[in-house]
């Protein structure tokens, strides 16, 4: 789900949010179905603490407004077997971090917005890069290179549980045993 559509629910829905739910369907293939250079437990911290709705409630919002406008976790994450699919989440991921950017903080601040990028018109998301044709274009430029894996094939990867997630249960068995 649209990292907007979390933070500031009454806003309605527009097709920027559709793209950017696309994003994080490719993330989570590529974390679950592809290998990869996350070290132990950054691909279940990212799914726990980015992509699951369960989160949504609670700090998911704004963990995922954060995980939206930086840049060094996918920077720093890798699928040596495939560069253009890595080149492409890269590209997706600062187009929206730009509109997020672009945001100024309204929706983490809880300031009442007059203006958020959701309430753009069609020619104004075009004027300002966020139209169908920005996003269409990195899709276009990355699927017509000739870099991509002539074997590119998914391969489920077991994803650990997330860093925050283990030591919860850690605690909790450590509490049944000191209540004995």
């Amino acid at each position: 789900m649209a990292t907007e559509l979390i933070v500031a629910p009454n806003i309605p829905h527009s097709f920027l949010h559709d793209l950017e739910s696309a994003y994080f369907v490719l993330l989570f293939q590529a974390i679950t179905n592809m290998n990869h250079t996350l070290p132990e437990g950054d691909g279940g911290n990212i799914i726990h603490d980015i992509l699951d709705s369960r989160r949504y409630k609670k700090n998911g919002g704004k963990q995922k407004y954060g995980f939206m406008t930086q840049i060094a976790i996918l920077w720093e994450y890798d699928i040596p077997s495939n560069k253009q699919f890595i080149s492409l989440l890269r590209k997706l991921h600062l187009k929206l971090r730009d509109r997020y950017l672009q945001l100024d903080g309204a929706l983490v601040t809880d300031q009442p917005a007059t203006r958020l990028p959701s309430f753009m018109t069609p020619a104004e998301c075009t004027a300002t890069g966020f139209g169908h044709d920005a996003f269409i274009k990195i899709f276009d430029e990355e699927l017509k290179s000739s870099h991509w894996p002539a074997d590119d094939q998914a391969t489920a990867q077991c994803v650990l549980r997330s860093n925050s997630a283990r030591f919860r249960s850690m605690w909790l068995e450590k509490v049944k045993s000191a209540r004995g």
